[in-house]
């Protein structure tokens, strides 16, 4: 899947500097058609750090919410989800932290097909982001890791912890140094700017498409 057109435009910036956001979402399910966000979590990277003090989190208010299989999974219950913030609002933060920046998420086309559907019925606006999978990415900076990683292949393969799996503010954090470290790598292997990596990617899709991978 490409993420070139209808985007805000590019800056070109050295990795070592990079400012970017690195976002995960819990939904009511799978189908971005018709399932709902319930959480948003949000850190901003800027350069080799996490901003600890620049993170975004809200819980979404579903009127239709009800309790099931997917849910469970991450624990937000129909009463955290009554009380949650109302869509627009929420949307409306969201889009005043992330700016323009590109955005880092594991399985990104997931996050992006939820998100521009958020925007489209809450905002009447396109989420217009670069969106970046880190699992794609992951899986060309390591060849060691199979094709489709996926994020506990991540955590266990570059030896990382996670206290509390499936909810929106810990996946995003353990994402965020996940992030890091696969930008480190990248630099290792003459990958220097943000265009270098948007194009290595791109190129990288392309044979594993044509190796029907």
């Amino acid at each position: 899947m490409m993420w070139f057109a209808k985007h805000a435009p590019v800056i070109d910036v050295p990795l070592a500097d990079l400012g970017a956001i690195v976002l995960d979402l819990e939904t009511t399910g799978l189908k971005s058609q018709h399932d709902h966000i319930l959480a948003i979590a949000a850190y901003q990277i800027q350069g080799r750090q996490i901003g600890v003090a620049a993170g975004f989190e809200a819980a979404l208010y579903v009127s239709t919410h009800k309790p099931s299989e997917a849910t469970l999974v991450h624990g937000i219950t129909a009463t955290e989800v009554s009380f949650g913030e109302e869509p627009r609002q929420a949307l409306m933060r969201f889009k005043s932290f992330i700016k323009e920046q590109p955005i880092f998420a594991f399985h990104a086309p997931f996050d992006q097909a939820f998100l521009q559907r958020a925007y489209k019925q809450a905002l009447r606006q396109k989420l217009t982001n670069v969106f970046v999978d880190v699992a794609e990415l992951a899986a060309m900076l390591s060849p060691d890791l199979n094709k489709r990683p996926s994020l506990d292949d991540c955590i266990s393969h570059f030896g990382l912890s996670i206290a509390s799996r499936h909810q929106a503010y810990a996946d995003a954090w353990v994402t965020a140094e996940l992030v890091l470290i696969l930008l480190v790598k990248a630099q290792q292997q003459g990958i220097n700017t943000l265009l270098q990596l948007l194009a290595r990617l791109q190129q990288w899709r392309a044979l594993q498409a044509m190796h029907g991978n």
